[in-house]
């Protein structure tokens, strides 16, 4: 049976029925009325819901200015989207409205902020009226009365390939045997790095350096380090121990420090930070030391 009209095209149903004989499951026993005609319907203007395709939508990362929002939807759709929140911005604020009823919608927004998070509502509507509201409902700001839509997602940056070494390591004027890097943390652009434990500084000390550590990451135009670090002093041991063997701590301190760098440093040639841990206790007891970041933007 064809059930398509010359309005609306539609499926063909072919129906099948088979049954065995007898007096309670035969042909003989049913009964039948005469044949009516099929008249197929739109759907109901008032129930039809507007669903979006979870695996096929979403938002990613398109020039490192810019984010794609990918939507598909059951049935064609005028949509308008625009940016949740108070996002950061290098030009006028964008949005985006089609011109016409489409299932699949794909376009961009640009003018972002390098490595930020930004999330994106999509208001629909279909051509019998019906409308319906797609965000991120897991990620604030919440839209109330929106359905979920995978609407979150970073722009892009400079991709970067680097190495971080430590160089110039010494215990200043005070140098007892059994003092030694307890811990000795880096932190670049959100990316950890434990460079070192537990090595005493009498093993490395002068232009020894602590262990590299290789990276790739994504980057912003200004790049974020953390240095943390923590000395320690344990009871002194005979021999070069290196770290001292002994359990007894006598003493330790802390420091952290904070550095900020450009890419264009970045491109320019090394980045170098010097640092120091100096115990409260005794002033002239301190660790230096220089971080150094060398690499290469890739694309």
């Amino acid at each position: 049976m064809d059930l398509s009209t010359d309005e609306e095209p539609g499926p063909t149903l072919v129906l099948s029925a088979t049954f065995s004989e007898g007096s309670d499951r035969g042909g003989a026993t049913w009964q039948t009325g005469p044949a009516s005609v099929f008249e197929p319907g739109l759907p109901d203007e008032e129930s039809a819901e507007i669903r979006i395709d979870d695996f096929a939508s979403g938002v990613e990362p398109d020039g490192r200015d810019g984010i794609r929002v990918n939507a598909v939807f059951s049935r064609p759709v005028r949509l308008r989207a625009s940016l949740l929140g108070d996002p950061c911005l290098i030009g006028p604020e964008p949005s985006f409205e089609s011109a016409g009823l489409r299932e699949t919608h794909s376009f961009r927004l640009d003018g972002l902020c390098l490595r930020t998070l930004y999330s994106v509502a999509l208001e629909v509507e279909d051509e019998f009226g019906n409308t319906a509201t797609f965000a991120d409902v897991t990620y604030p700001p919440i839209v109330p009365g929106a359905r979920y839509f995978d609407g979150t997602g970073w722009s892009d940056g400079y991709r970067v390939e680097y190495s971080v070494s430590t160089s110039g390591v010494t215990s200043g004027d005070f140098s007892p045997p059994g003092v030694h890097l307890a811990r000795y943390e880096v932190t670049i652009d959100g990316e950890d790095f434990d460079l070192a434990s537990g090595i005493g500084i009498y093993c490395f000390a002068g232009d020894s350096s602590v262990t590299p550590a290789t990276g790739t990451d994504t980057w912003s135009d200004e790049v974020s380090v953390t240095i943390n670090f923590a000395v320690e002093q344990r009871a002194e041991v005979p021999g070069p121990q290196c770290p001292p063997h002994a359990d007894h701590r006598l003493r330790h301190w802390y420091a952290s420090v904070t550095a900020d760098f450009t890419i264009a440093d970045f491109e320019s040639g090394e980045i170098t930070i010097p640092f120091e841990a100096r115990d409260p206790a005794f002033p002239d007891s301190t660790v230096n030391a220089t971080l150094t970041i060398t690499g290469r933007v890739t694309e």
